[in-house]
């Protein structure tokens, strides 16, 4: 082994070493060769103490950049190696949480990963993970940001996250996928002129393109369903133009589909009561409503889901009422009579209008109408 110092020792060391359990790829020194560095310490001979010793060093350094690398504090630290995250978040001037997130994107091939007794994971911070850690995090841009890159406003830019058109990670957009979308729009145009009535991309997103359709508008665009136009040399989306009656009509054929949601004026109108009254109801959690965008607005909507579902669970007093053959100004005595159970009105929660559970309303409600007509009388 002397003789053919160092590549001996190195294939001893091989041979010796304990392979690490499962899936981990990193390993402290003392339990790749256990008891090692004890023995080491034990040489009375001080100048092969420190020739072992710093062969020893040479063979974990050379091991970072194998696929089982060695660490632990007991090897000395590499001029190359930055061990720990902190310092790493230090360097490039983010929040250790944040490394943290970038790092758990890279996969076991790219940082080598090592899981302690108490579940605490530490990794191996070397040049190369360091440099593609920062590219992770160049890559990553705010909505904000992105709506400035592509020249959209942030709900759109939500819109097109949403429908997987652009990369959204850890609550962050992908600024490559910015780029790539701008480029793939760009390369579906036709170059060349363009019809005689060609309206802009920004006025066509304006004017007939609300903010809830926009995934639906560019999937139509890159799909070649609604032709684009550019000058030869463009590079911006804002410099395409679009056939005006091709947009309107391809809006318009659209308009028909099938209804989502409603206003709550709308709601109103559809239940036949007043608009203060359908506020009333979604203050009070009757009349389930969600946000989205209209006209570049952000309002309160019901559901058609959550609209069937009030439908299905409540009825004015005063419908009720007139089925069973009830004068409307009798309804309260009437429903306190067959023990009908209120959900709102002015006596429950300052309500404008009285409303019922209609699983409270048996099928003999009306049975005691009569009875009821002659009591209030």
């Amino acid at each position: 082994m002397v003789s053919g110092w160092p590549g001996e020792f190195f294939r001893a060391l091989n041979a010796h070493r304990v392979q690490a359990p499962g899936q981990e790829s990193l390993q402290l020194l003392n339990l790749a060769l256990p008891g090692l560095t004890r023995r080491i310490r034990k040489l009375g001979d001080t100048h092969w103490r420190v020739r072992i010793q710093a062969t020893l060093d040479a063979y974990t350094a050379g091991s970072i950049h194998t696929r089982s690398p060695i660490i632990g504090r007991n090897v000395q630290s590499h001029e190359a190696v930055n061990t720990t995250v902190a310092s790493v978040a230090r360097s490039l001037r983010i929040r250790t949480e944040s490394l943290s997130l970038a790092i758990d994107n890279l996969t076991d091939d790219q940082v080598k990963t090592r899981h302690t007794a108490n579940g605490r994971s530490r990794r191996l911070m070397t040049p190369e993970v360091i440099q593609k850690v920062h590219a992770v995090l160049e890559d990553r841009i705010s909505i904000k940001n992105a709506a400035r890159l592509l020249g959209l406003s942030a709900p759109r830019i939500e819109q097109l996250a949403n429908a997987k058109l652009l990369i959204r990670q850890a609550g962050r957009l992908s600024k490559r996928a910015c780029n790539t979308l701008q480029r793939s729009l760009m390369q579906v145009c036709v170059h060349g002129e363009a019809p005689s009535e060609a309206i802009r991309f920004s006025d066509t997103l304006r004017f007939w393109i609300p903010v809830s359709r926009s995934s639906e508008f560019f999937e139509a665009v890159l799909s070649g369903e609604l032709a684009t136009y550019s000058e030869t040399g463009a590079n911006s989306i804002h410099a395409m133009l679009l056939a005006r009656e091709r947009v309107m009509a391809w809006a318009s054929a659209r308009s028909d589909q099938v209804i989502e949601w409603l206003s709550v004026p709308d709601c109103a109108t559809r239940l036949g009561i007043k608009q203060e009254v359908a506020y009333h109801l979604v203050r009070v959690g009757l009349l389930h409503t969600r946000q989205t965008m209209i006209n570049r607005r952000v309002a309160q909507v019901v559901t058609m889901e959550a609209l069937q579902q009030f439908e299905r669970c409540y009825e004015s007093l005063s419908k009720a009422a007139m089925r069973a053959g009830i004068n409307w100004r009798h309804g309260v005595a009437w429903a306190c009579s067959n023990n009908i159970k209120f959900a709102s009105g002015p006596q429950i929660d300052g309500g404008r209008q009285y409303f019922v559970h209609i699983r409270s309303l048996g099928r003999n409600s009306g049975r005691n109408a009569d009875h009821s007509m002659t009591v209030m009388k």
